[in-house]
């Protein structure tokens, strides 16, 4: 997930995000999350997908804990910022587009404070303003199984532990989904995350990419949003880099078990085009159900003034490291999965695993 100004002290210890990726102007639904203060400046950390007109969907760990609903608490804004490079084109006014969020939500099963696993890891932000120029992704209804062949990610993040300035770019790449001929950890989804590995070791995400984009690509090249990029881990890890190797293996939230969630706070029915392709049972590890309790329907959309332009001067921001002034969204290492965080990185307590929030 991550960040600008306020990168020296994580992206010293962090992963690239994006391993062996390219940058990409398609996807243009993936923006990075960017919080704004008049005071102190600007910064990207995380990545989200427009859904619907008024709506993203990210992790929850990219609001709750060190995140967003911290950055707001100390003074700054939150925006979803549609660009390829975020920070040459908010400086240059030719983004494709911006919205501030008025609120975000993460799932009640989400523990921002576990240091032993991570659960639920999904949320939901409204924007002040509707996004009209950009179409939303139609989200996936299908169990992913391993007849889907390879996942596309999209995210945001720097491109190597020594290339801090590099963030704010969005990228991708396709890795394959996790089968049962990986030993080490034979499952393709359990009832939270699919599982995605390539067995070179060189196609993954990482540390940058928390709440962007697992698509899934149909037979007729549409695409839908099957995941929310969460966590990785390497059960096998000696060097501390969990996104390179043979062994990494990330996590993306399902986002067909929150379909019901999502649907309940959101207005789907003109933007979800569930796919009619038969889905084969996936291999699984057991884990409890996640919770699809109805909330309060959101207030009704309202149109964006015209002209509207985020409050953003030239060079009011920037993407090269820089004294940190608050602590930042980074890599928290917990007992049994990696999870991609918004902390700095804590020694492993427990065990081989550990779960690094990307």
């Amino acid at each position: 997930m991550l960040f600008s100004i306020l990168t020296s002290l994580v992206f010293a210890q962090e992963a690239p995000p994006i391993v062996g990726g390219t940058t990409t102007y398609d996807y243009e639904a993936v923006g990075q999350l960017f919080a704004y203060s008049d005071q102190q400046g600007g910064f990207g950390f995380c990545s989200a997908t427009l859904i619907h007109p008024q709506y993203i969907l990210t992790a929850a760990h990219c609001i709750e804990g060190d995140a967003a609903e911290a950055f707001v608490q100390q003074g700054f804004d939150i925006f979803f910022v549609v660009a390829t490079d975020v920070y040459s084109e908010l400086q240059n006014g030719n983004y494709t587009a911006i919205a501030q969020i008025s609120s975000m939500e993460a799932h009640s099963g989400y523990n921002p404070n576990s240091t032993t696993s991570i659960s639920d890891d999904i949320g939901l932000m409204r924007l002040a303003q509707p996004i009209r120029n950009v179409d939303p992704i139609p989200l996936n209804t299908q169990a992913p199984n391993t007849s889907w062949n390879d996942i596309r990610f999209v995210g945001f993040g720097i491109t190597s532990e020594f290339s801090q300035n590099s963030s704010g770019i969005r990228r991708t790449v396709e890795v394959p989904l996790n089968n049962s001929s990986n030993q080490i950890w034979p499952y393709t989804t359990d009832s939270m995350f699919m599982y995605t590995w390539d067995p070179y070791g060189q196609k993954n995400i990482c540390s940058g990419d928390s709440g962007g984009a697992a698509f899934r690509q149909l037979s007729n090249g549409t695409v839908t949003l099957a995941g929310v990029n969460s966590h990785g881990f390497d059960p096998q890890d000696t060097d501390g880099d969990t996104c390179k190797g043979p062994t990494a293996i990330a996590g993306s939230t399902r986002v067909d078990m929150y379909y019901n969630w999502i649907g309940a706070r959101v207005d789907l029915s003109s933007v979800s085009v569930p796919s009619t392709e038969p889905s084969a049972e996936p291999s699984t590890q057991p884990s409890s159900e996640p919770s699809t309790e109805p909330a309060s329907e959101p207030s009704s959309e309202t149109d964006a003034e015209t002209g509207w332009e985020a409050p953003f001067g030239a060079g009011e921001y920037e993407n090269e490291a820089g004294e940190p002034s608050l602590k930042v969204a980074g890599c928290t290492q917990v007992g049994d999965r990696f999870a991609l965080g918004m902390s700095l990185p804590m020694l492993l307590s427990l065990g081989l695993l550990g779960w690094r929030r990307r």
